[in-house]
């Protein structure tokens, strides 16, 4: 299976997680792309300035980010906030991992997704 670019879905989000501001979400490959119930999504997420994704879990999956534009600023479970660059990458599993992502500005924080269900 192959999706180009123009055949991507774009989504738009507001407030995510109880966030604030408006992200980007261009799926690459959805659920309905494949046959491995495991493998939920891979996108491209796209975060303004001053937008954040409030704390959350993934309940039953795995998300791993890679950041490739723009900073990050990334609380862990222990609420410790990290500054996070292109090529920096983080992981967060099940119901007990929580992640909260916040761009500082000025430019647009660019990363990509992948979740797994467990």
């Amino acid at each position: 299976m192959i999706r180009k670019k123009a055949e991507q879905r774009v989504e738009l989000k507001e407030n995510q997680y109880g966030g604030q501001g408006q992200i980007t979400i261009t799926h690459g490959i959805e659920k309905q792309d494949h046959n491995n119930p495991r493998f939920h999504m891979f996108a491209r997420v796209t975060v303004p300035a001053g937008a954040t994704i409030g704390r959350h879990n993934h309940t039953g999956k795995t998300e791993a980010v890679c950041i490739l534009e723009g900073v990050c600023l990334y609380k862990d479970n222990s609420g410790e906030e990290h500054t996070l660059l292109p090529g920096d990458c983080a992981i967060v599993s099940g119901s007990e991992d929580e992640q909260q992502m916040r761009n500082p500005g000025p430019d647009p924080m660019v990363y990509m997704v992948a979740i797994v269900t467990d």
